[in-house]
Formats: C-alpha cells, structure tokens, sequence
C-alpha cells in the first residue's frame, strides 16, 4: 500500500521519487492536486479514497495506514478532517502553528498551499465555519467567529505565540482574533490577504460570493458566468456532482452556500476595535484604484507598523497556487524574523 500511494504521489506531483516520510503538500501539493491524487487512488484500489483522508496524514506512510485501517473497517467515512471547524494540515512541529482563516466560502482547504514554504516543523492549520458540523446557526457577527476560533487555536497552542492569517472576510476575522489574543497576553503575527468590504470588491455581493465559494471546490467560474440565474437547490446539486465535495450531504453543502450569501453582511457595517500590534497587509493590485487602499481602510484601526505588499492579481484569486509563490515565502521569512527577535 504504501509503494502504491508513493507511486500516485510521483504521478500527480511530477516528482522523481518520494520517500515514507515525504510531505504531499512540502512537494508542491495543493488541494486541487489532492483531488486528482485520491481520484487517482481511488482508481487504482478500487476503494472510495475521499480526499479529507489527505488531510492529517500527507506522507505515503500515514495515508497507505489511513487506506489499510478504512478498507478493514469497510469505510472510509469515520473522520470529518476535512469539514471541522479545526481543519489540520501538518500537526506535527515544534515551531508557533500557522492559523489560515477561510474567506467568504468558509473553507479553509487553501491553508495546504502554505506547507511548501514554511519550515518543515510549523504547523499549520485552517479554521472553517462551524456550519458544516455543529448544530450553529448563521454567525451574526466577526466577534462571534472569532471568539470560537480563538478557543480552538488555544487548543491547540496554550502558550502562544499565534501566528494567523486571513483571506478576505477571514482577514476581518482574523484581526479580530488577533485582538482577543492580545487582550489575553499573547504575542501576534498577523497578516491580512486583501480585507476589503464587499462593496469594494463587486457591486454583487451575492455573485462574488458564490465565486468564490466555487473556487474553493476547484470550480472556476469565469465573469460571463450566468451564476445568478442558479438558485440554492442547483448550487447543492452542482456541489454534489463535484468529487471535491461531494462526500458532503446536502445539509452540509447548503450550509456553505447559506453562509457564504451570509458573509456579506457579516462584515458590512462591522466596526474593528484597535489591534496594538504589527500587520503584513497583502493588496490585491489588478484592476483596484490604488489612490485610497486597503490600508487605508484599515489604519485607524492598527496600532503598530503596516507593511503594505502588493500582489498581481485580483481579490479572488489571491490564494491561488502562483498567487501563494509570492506570499508563502514572504509569509515564511517574516515568521524566522519575529523567531530570531523572540530568542
């Protein structure tokens, strides 16, 4: 088993060779490619290899035990990796965890395309809406989310220091747990990926949205996409056509759907408190008036330095695998400075 997922490692990642204890996602692996790997798999063994089985366990070793341990059992269903509300990439390290902080569509998948650029002993985890697997209604606030979020990344990192980072809406989020986090004593590292309020992004909130709620199942929607002639019932049945989501029930991908149209109005009108600390702000520069920024929204509201990077590319498209080339490193080095300082 374990010749045969190393041998799937080699085939979608293009790789010469891959040992036991090779990371899927330190050699280039994304969770598009996770998708093709486990479709991959799944061919070969004739077995259902979902990939949330990825996920937690990405050396050839950890998923071929991960395979062996379902095919006894007769089911490949036990776990939720992929849809907790703590969503674990790589938990082994001894190094701060880096915290991804899902954006309008509520997962936090893309949190894998760090793994390449982080050293090899950071942890790194997503943070997804609870949604998806808690009896939680709709949040109704920032504060809200990140109350929750705070007390898993405590979980998992008692001591501190936190390192997070926020795409989108997850920047609101974010910068909301990095206040919650001072407030408790706790040293912050936080970097921002683009926090623009929806109005700034496009006129359609509801549009944007389930754009980018597609990109997160691996779906590009291109702009002449007729996506509001769809309603909520073809969206789910879209999702359950995808090998993405499709291990999801129906609750679960409507629950996506319903938070994603709700994440718009999750922000508007949100008033920040004043975060003491350093920020990295990560800009999305293509087609944006950069005479008033997203810095500019956010000064007020930002106690320490503001270091502004701007990135090639649109507001949706910040997390994509050449969009992470230049962000993961940036992300990396920061994070040996601050470790350099702390010592």
């Amino acid at each position: 088993m374990e010749l045969v997922v190393a041998s799937a490692f080699v085939g979608v990642l293009g790789v010469d060779r891959v040992g036991l204890d090779d990371d899927f996602f330190e050699l280039g692996g994304n969770s598009l490619i996770a998708m093709k790997l486990t479709a991959n798999l799944s061919s070969t063994l004739d077995f259902d290899v979902p990939v949330r089985m990825l996920f937690g366990a990405s050396t050839p070793e950890l998923l071929a035990a991960r395979i062996e341990e379902a095919r006894e059992s007769g089911s490949a269903t036990p776990d939720d990796h992929a849809i907790g509300v703590l969503f674990p990439v790589r938990i082994e390290g001894q190094r701060p965890p880096l915290f991804y902080i899902h954006a309008m569509s509520g997962l936090a998948w893309k949190a894998s395309g760090f793994a390449p650029y982080l050293e090899a002993d950071t942890p790194i985890y997503g943070l997804q809406t609870p949604v998806m697997t808690e009896a939680w209604a709709l949040p109704t606030s920032v504060d809200e989310l990140a109350h929750r979020y705070v007390r898993e990344m405590i979980d998992v990192n008692p001591t501190g220091p936190f390192n997070i980072i926020g795409h989108s809406v997850g920047g609101f989020i974010g910068h909301a747990c990095a206040v919650l986090l001072r407030e408790q004593g706790f040293e912050v590292s936080l970097f921002m990926v683009d926090p623009r309020h929806p109005r700034e992004v496009d006129d359609d909130v509801a549009l944007e949205n389930t754009r980018d709620m597609a990109a997160s199942w691996g779906v590009e929607l291109g702009e002449g996409a007729d996506v509001n002639s769809l309603d909520r019932s073809q969206i789910i049945a879209i999702g359950k056509t995808l090998d993405s989501v499709s291990f999801m029930t129906e609750t679960q991908i409507g629950a996506l759907y319903d938070f994603a149209s709700a994440s718009g109005e999750l922000i508007s009108g949100y008033e920040p408190r004043k975060y003491d600390g350093d920020v990295v702000m990560f800009r999305a520069a293509a087609g944006m008036d950069m005479d008033f920024t997203v810095t500019d929204e956010w000064r007020s509201v930002i106690g320490g330095q503001i270091t502004d990077i701007d990135i090639d590319s649109n507001h949706t498209s910040m997390m994509h695998p050449d969009k992470l080339e230049l962000i993961g490193p940036i992300v990396a080095e920061y994070l040996r400075t601050q470790e350099k300082r702390s010592s």
